[in-house]
This record gives C-alpha cells, sequence and structure tokens, in this order.
C-alpha cells in the first residue's frame, strides 16, 4: 500500500508539472482596426444617429462606460457590447443587428482629440463599418445623408438632483462608471450625461429618491430606489434597485415611500429611468 502511494504521487506530481509547462501564457489584447481610441484609456463618445425612415430627427446618445452597457433613447435601446482590458488603451464597440439601424449612419465625436468619425451598418456583414475619410459632399451608407448633414448639433443634455442621500447604481455590468454629487445639488461641471452611476454617503439606509430634470431644468420624472444586498457567485454586492411598482414589491415597501413621497411611487416609472440592479 505505500509502494503504491508513493507511486501515485509521483505520477500525479509529473503530470501537474507538465501541465503547468504546457499552459501557455494568455495572449496579449490586441488592438484592432476597428478599435475606438482614446489617450485616456476611456471610451467617451457621442453617438448622433439621423433616422431617414419612417421619420427625419435626431435621436442624440451619449455613453461612457468600462466594462458593458446600453445606450438607451425614449423610443428603443441600441445594446453596445464594450469591451476594456486593464491598462490597455483601446475599447471595441460591437453593435447587435438591431432593426433600427438598417441603412443609417452614425457619427462619433471625440472632442478631446478633435476628432470625428462616421460609421455605418453592413447588413451583409452584420457589422458597423467605419467611413473613413469621409468627404463634405460623400453619402454615408445607404441613407442619402451628406457628412455635413450630421454637424451641428450637440448631445442632449439631462442631468440629475438628488432628494434625499444614498448611493444609486445604474446598469448591471457597468461598477466602475462614477459620478459624484454632493448631497443636495449638482455641480454644472458634473451635468454629464455619458456617466451612469451616482455615488453618496454609504451609511444611509433610506431609500433614495431621484429627480431627472430636463434641459430647461424641470423635473422630467421620479424615480425611487431601495438598497439591496445580496452573496453570489460573484462575491457580495450591494447597491440600490428602482423599486418595481408591480409584481414582486413587497406592499409595506411601497406605502412606506408614499408616506415620504411628494408624488405617490405608483405615478414614477423606474423603466424609463434606466436598469436599476
Amino acid at each position: 500500500m505505500v509502494r503504491r502511494a508513493l507511486l501515485l504521487a509521483a505520477l500525479l506530481g509529473v503530470t501537474t508539472s507538465h501541465a503547468q509547462e504546457a499552459s501557455p501564457a494568455p495572449p496579449d489584447p490586441a488592438p484592432r482596426e476597428d478599435a475606438l481610441r482614446r489617450e485616456t484609456g476611456r471610451l467617451a463618445m457621442t453617438l448622433a444617429l439621423r433616422r431617414t425612415r419612417p421619420t427625419r430627427e435626431w435621436v442624440r446618445l451619449s455613453v461612457e462606460v468600462t466594462t458593458k452597457g446600453a445606450l438607451v433613447d425614449r423610443t428603443r435601446v441600441l445594446d453596445v457590447s464594450i469591451v476594456r482590458a486593464e491598462e490597455v488603451r483601446w475599447a471595441r464597440v460591437r453593435f447587435r443587428e438591431p432593426a433600427s439601424l438598417r441603412g443609417q449612419a452614425l457619427l462619433v465625436r471625440t472632442p478631446a482629440r478633435g476628432e470625428e468619425r462616421a460609421w455605418r451598418y453592413d447588413p451583409a456583414r452584420r457589422r458597423v463599418e467605419r467611413i473613413a475619410p469621409p468627404g463634405e459632399d460623400e453619402r454615408l451608407g445607404g441613407t442619402g445623408l451628406t457628412w455635413s448633414d450630421l454637424r451641428g448639433e450637440e448631445p442632449q443634455r439631462w442631468s440629475y438632483r438628488l432628494v434625499e442621500e444614498g448611493e444609486l447604481t445604474l446598469g448591471k455590468e457597468s461598477p466602475r462608471a462614477v459620478l459624484r454629487i454632493s448631497a443636495r445639488e449638482l455641480a454644472p461641471a458634473q451635468q454629464d450625461p455619458r456617466r451612469r452611476r451616482i455615488t453618496l454617503d454609504r451609511g444611509s439606509r433610506l431609500p433614495l429618491l431621484v429627480e431627472e430634470l430636463d434641459p430647461q431644468g424641470a423635473v422630467a420624472r421620479r424615480v425611487w430606489f431601495r438598497r439591496y444586498a445580496r452573496f453570489g457567485a460573484g462575491g457580495y454586492r450591494a447597491g440600490l434597485r428602482a423599486i418595481e411598482h408591480g409584481g414582486g414589491q413587497r406592499l409595506s415597501e411601497v406605502r412606506a415611500l408614499e408616506r415620504r413621497a411628494e408624488v405617490p411611487p405608483r405615478h414614477l416609472d423606474p423603466a424609463r429611468f434606466g436598469d436599476g440592479e
């Protein structure tokens, strides 16, 4: 028995050492031709999308994400996968195949570098291609738009006003995109729609009421959030979740918030504010 145990231990040691020698080092992520580059190592872009069918309108979207996220406007969601490697200054943006992008042009602005790039969705190749360098009168994809048609408008800016202290995280996959604000108001320099997280007093256990302001400063909508904490495969996670008024919400919590709120929570619409998990 002792001889068998020694032989088995020797075989296991040899197998383990061979496996360690044979395992290759992880390849370094290399930039790709279709990557958006920023010297700061941060993806911060403004997408201007003009629809020609069925209506002619501007849809201005802004995002600043470090891992994954979604670009959302009032009528639809454009899914975006953003890949970032630690200490690697590049990012790749891949658009899924939403029907709303067929035959449309995208304009990507990076004001910090003074660059403008045009992109179009190619249904045959199922990808967004860069159009560079476009001329002033060059048609972008199948839209019939020119480069000059996409200029001259800035993204619509939205700001947020905190009514009660707390910690708010919007988005499941972007825990590091942080917007730091004071306890009662936003500084003008921080009214940036590209940032997707508000971090405040961690010790507060009260529900959080956030008012979203339109560009004129009026309250567009109010959203309540409540704190959550759980253990899972990814470890301990805590934050605030948008309170859904309907399935899964305890009536006692809703009634408690109704006593505190200026507007009853049933009149709020957390789904339009963002993904609160």
